[in-house]
């Protein structure tokens, strides 16, 4: 089912798919989105079943199974407290990290970050950043939840917490959690 996908036939001058319609305060005040609605049996003849990840070379539309955003009995919660001490100026600095299990694949759902001063947090996973937030001088706390898609690391890669100040002559300490569950490969 290589490169196979569907095109919505949007008519010549009239509407001939199913639409929903949003009302804005600015014109154009009324903006059309198409409503796709994938079910029924033979749902893998309609579009390619996935049972991994979602790599570069796929596109439209892919589907597999989503993990559950509540963790089940195939589920274990993570929540891995971090700190580091004396962070020097303008240097990005690993608060702390976790490799994720044999045989287990990591939902990263957020993060809670936190500073003697302000800072910008940010989120690694296998080196790649997946997600970032910033302290002020108002609000020395960062919150990052990741919502209903929620980046991945499978057995062996590592997701890493690390900040980043720009006070010079400074050497605060910070600290985070990094939250998230663990499922079994074999779920």
């Amino acid at each position: 089912m290589a490169n196979d996908y569907t095109q919505l036939n949007i008519g010549n001058g009239g509407d001939i798919m199913d639409e929903a319609g949003i009302t804005y305060p600015s014109a154009p005040t009324l903006r059309k989105r198409p409503r796709v609605v994938l079910t029924g049996e033979g749902i893998d003849e309609k579009a390619a079943v996935k049972n991994n990840d979602c790599d570069s070379s796929d596109y439209g539309l892919v589907v597999r199974n989503l993990p559950t955003a509540i963790p089940n009995a195939g589920t274990v919660q993570i929540a891995e407290f971090v700190a580091t001490t004396l962070v020097p100026f303008n240097a990005e600095t690993t608060i702390g990290s976790y490799t994720v299990p044999a045989s287990n694949i990591f939902y990263f759902t957020g993060f809670i970050g936190s500073g003697d001063i302000n800072g910008r947090f940010l989120l690694y996973i296998n080196g790649n950043v997946v997600i970032q937030g910033r302290t002020t001088a108002a609000n020395l706390n960062v919150e990052m939840s990741t919502g209903v898609v929620r980046p991945s690391a499978t057995a062996g890669q590592v997701v890493t917490l690390k900040v980043i100040h720009n006070q010079n002559g400074l050497l605060p300490n910070f600290d985070g959690t990094i939250f998230g569950y663990i499922v079994p490969n074999s779920y």
